[in-house]
């Protein structure tokens, strides 16, 4: 069954949260260089430690499927792509969907790094040779990724509370977890296809992760 883990709304304020612009370089480039052919090079993102409102910052780099790696798999549904945020990738600007800029700063940790693949970014969405390629490989991406992790988003304060609430709810030692799916499953991720195709081919049981 999926783990499920709620991460609080509210995060201890920086009283000297840097801005965006310090992320950028003076000669910002394009953040993707071509991958080499073949079914095994994609791109992983870490991202920078920060708390919610810090600026995104994350780093790009290019890595073999064939080496050993240590990553996790994010799994969402993009949301409306007229609706952006500019993150700071590889010390340039790169603008992601409200609902992926919303993910990364839930699932981004205060302290550490985190190594991700998530598609809008690690895949160069302006190259079709390139995306039909990666495309190709997502099955042996996802299975291959330490934990997948699932961004339902962001849940009303109801719902919210109707999913600690089964969560903290005991029977027999064991968690109501059709109750915690039931709050969840009306939640868009539940309803794509390919979100569903990348659950299946987890070997590990996920994590569903919301706000």
């Amino acid at each position: 069954m999926p783990n499920t883990a709620a991460f609080p709304s509210e995060h201890t304020l920086n009283s000297s949260v840097p801005l965006l612009s310090d992320y950028i370089s003076s000669s910002p480039k394009n953040i993707y260089s071509p991958l080499p052919l073949g079914d095994t090079e994609i791109r992983l993102v870490t991202i920078v430690p920060g708390i919610l409102e810090d600026p995104m910052v994350c780093i790009l780099e290019a890595v073999s499927l064939d080496s050993p790696l240590a990553y996790e798999a994010l799994s969402y549904v993009w949301g409306n792509l007229d609706d952006s945020r500019t993150i700071i990738v590889n010390n340039a600007p790169a603008d992601v969907t409200s609902n992926l800029d919303m993910a990364l700063r839930y699932i981004r940790h205060p302290e550490e790094l985190r190594t991700m693949w998530i598609d809008a970014i690690c895949i160069d969405q302006s190259n079709t040779v390139e995306r039909n390629q990666q495309v190709r490989m997502m099955t042996s991406i996802y299975r291959r990724a330490h934990t997948v992790l699932i961004w339902v988003g962001i849940l009303e304060e109801q719902e919210t509370f109707s999913v600690l609430e089964r969560i903290n709810r005991r029977d027999a030692g064991q968690i109501n977890h059709c109750g915690i799916l039931a709050t969840l499953i009306l939640r868009d991720w539940f309803h794509r296809i390919w979100t569903k195709q990348e659950l299946t081919v987890a070997l590990r049981d996920p994590w569903i992760i919301f706000g």
